[in-house]
């Protein structure tokens, strides 16, 4: 298990591999994802932003859906541009990966698939009881991630 850093992003001078910011574009990961871009800016090296459609949170309760998977994903783009453009403004070459499944596994599998040297993202800091209603997708990044991670709470910005 790494350290989890709340405002400074320290980068292991071994590993050369992009950062990979797991974002879901909102208030909670807007810390996270200027960290990741001044990470990305000082180590020189490639922004990978993951952003994941848990296709289970868009029904309803009885099995209706509120949201099909191909709207969510063109709002997601939207947003997904805003964040490249403001990453290249900081010299910073940004790609965007927008998968459908379980927000953990796709920021750990895109993070073993581009060699990151480490995974920054936000975090709700739900208390201990919140953890265990909703869970945590930061708990469980780190415990599968292969890099360090940096959880970034929103009151570090």
């Amino acid at each position: 298990m790494t350290a989890m850093a709340e405002t400074a992003i320290e980068v292991d001078a071994a590993r050369h591999g992009p950062i990979v910011l797991g974002t879901d574009f909102g208030s909670v990961s807007a810390a996270a994802e200027a960290a990741a871009i001044r990470a990305a800016a000082d180590r020189h090296v490639d922004l990978i932003v993951v952003h994941a459609i848990d296709p289970g949170r868009l029904r309803l309760p009885g099995g209706r859906w509120h949201a099909r998977v191909d709207q969510v994903r063109v709002a997601r783009e939207r947003q997904a541009s805003d964040l490249v453009a403001r990453a290249r403004s900081s010299g910073v070459l940004a790609h965007v990966l927008i998968w459908t499944g379980d927000p953990a596994s796709c920021v750990v599998d895109a993070a073993r698939a581009e060699g990151a040297e480490r995974i920054i993202l936000g975090s709700h800091g739900r208390g201990r009881l919140g953890r265990a209603i909703a869970g945590s997708v930061a708990e469980r990044v780190i415990g599968e991630a292969d890099c360090p991670v940096d959880v970034v709470r929103p009151d570090a910005a």
